[in-house]
């Protein structure tokens, strides 16, 4: 059954995915269902009891409401379709809605639809807040998606309503489905599970992941001990030969900073993160790795008091396990390879190695004039050649700079790969051998 126009394609809801592109601006008008004289409509940043809806961005969402609430049905007549779910409790989800046409029947829909959008009995003011475009090529013709991206702040435990609908007078005809005259309404009650909990940062001796709250700094957080080592997944694998752990020996340690769709996340999600779930499956690499959970707005890795709790971390794991203090390497993608450019430049006495994927240095994208603090610090780093969001040669300018200083830094184009594509770089073994030599 091929999935609605009204809740958007599979490339929508994760844009970033190779062969879609954004479009900068957003349309005049903004086609809503107009609320009667005694209505107060939400608008954006407004709240409706806890919950604060916020602005969202389609480069930096929280994780996709749609991700644990799956699409309804499509149907090209009017209905009331229903859909119930649960979402665990995080400090934010992302809501994507709107609509997909060929790009030569998008403004004609949009210009004859209108929307409405309720939760908890609340109604929006879809009209206050911003749309984002996106193209999906289809053959020899484009797919244009129009949507709203609205975050939902501060969910509390406990059930929820949201309604999400569309109308219009006349016929419609996408470019790939007509949809007769009427209302076509999604309601989906979701329950927000109670918030996990972890117990308190201690010494453990058993091989794999534990979940731990590190009362020093408030943070939540995977820790990995390394296993024995397994045979290798493919003849591949033996190409690049990763040293093993030695259980009598410190280990290197690895700060892992996820990107800006895990903030506020429980452990349980941060677990489906591809860098954790490649490290899971891999076995035998040497590494302690700490993964905390961030949270905040943007370049949240690099607030003070992040960053600051960054640093106690590291030193408190470092004095519970038997860490090589002088291998201590900084990794992360997205907002998470900012914080590692950030932290590294800032500590480079801490760090051994910094490995950013998809990284920049601050908003507006900047070099530091102090970047040649870095340059007794080994840098390697990943970029696709599509990423839209941070274009690449925003970090090729500071792998240049950092070399220019007589650093060791250089940076690994994927041409054809984009900011959601560079998951494949977690299955390089080159890459965990190049980090398990880095020293002081």
């Amino acid at each position: 059954m091929k999935k609605t126009a009204f809740f958007l394609l599979s490339c929508l809801l994760l844009p970033l995915l190779a062969g879609c592109s954004a479009l900068a601006g957003e349309p005049n008008a903004v086609p809503t269902i107009a609320p009667t004289p005694t209505e107060v409509l939400v608008k954006a940043n407004g709240s409706i009891g806890d919950t604060t809806l916020a602005q969202g961005n389609a480069g930096a969402p929280y994780q996709k409401f749609w991700s644990y609430c799956g699409f309804l049905p499509d149907t090209a007549t009017p209905a009331e379709l229903t859909a119930a779910c649960e979402l665990p409790k995080m400090s934010g989800v992302t809501l994507e809605f709107g609509w997909t046409a060929r790009e030569l029947n998008l403004e004609s829909n949009w210009r004859n639809m209108r929307w409405s959008f309720e939760l908890d009995g609340a109604k929006v003011d879809l009209a206050d807040f911003k749309t984002f475009e996106v193209i999906t090529p289809d053959g020899d013709v484009n797919n244009f998606s129009r949507t709203w991206n609205i975050d939902l702040l501060g969910l509390t435990p406990g059930s929820h309503n949201m309604r999400i609908a569309w109308q219009s007078d006349v016929l419609l005809n996408s470019g790939t489905a007509t949809y007769q005259p009427g209302v076509y309404a999604h309601t989906i009650d979701f329950t927000v599970l109670e918030p996990e909990t972890y117990p308190a940062l201690s010494l453990s001796t058993q091989p794999g992941f534990h979940t731990f709250h590190s009362e020093k700094t408030g943070l939540d957080l995977l820790l990995y001990i390394p296993q024995p080592p397994s045979p290798p997944a493919s003849p591949s694998d033996l190409a690049q030969p990763i040293p093993t752990a030695q259980p009598s020996q410190p280990a290197p340690l690895i700060i892992a900073l996820h990107g800006s769709e895990y903030r506020g996340v429980p452990l349980s999600v941060l677990q489906k993160s591809v860098f954790v779930s490649e490290l899971a499956t891999q076995g035998g690499l040497p590494f302690i790795v700490v993964a905390p959970v961030g949270d905040g707005g943007f370049e949240f890795w690099s607030k003070p008091a992040l960053k600051e709790k960054v640093l106690q971390l590291t030193q408190e794991v470092s004095e519970l396990y038997p860490v090589d203090t002088k291998r201590i390497s900084l990794m992360g993608d997205g907002m998470g390879a900012n914080g590692v450019w950030v932290l590294g430049l800032e500590n480079p006495e801490t760090f051994a190695a910094l490995l950013p994927v998809g990284g920049y240095y601050g908003y507006p994208f900047d070099v530091p004039k102090n970047i040649c603090d870095l340059k007794e610090v080994p840098v390697r780093a990943f970029h696709g050649g599509k990423d839209i969001f941070v274009p690449a040669e925003v970090e090729q300018d500071l792998i240049d700079a950092l070399s220019a200083c007589g650093g060791d830094a250089n940076m690994t184009m994927h041409e054809e790969s984009t900011a959601n594509s560079l998951p494949f770089i977690y299955r390089n073994n080159e890459m965990y051998s190049w980090l398990a030599l880095q020293s002081k």
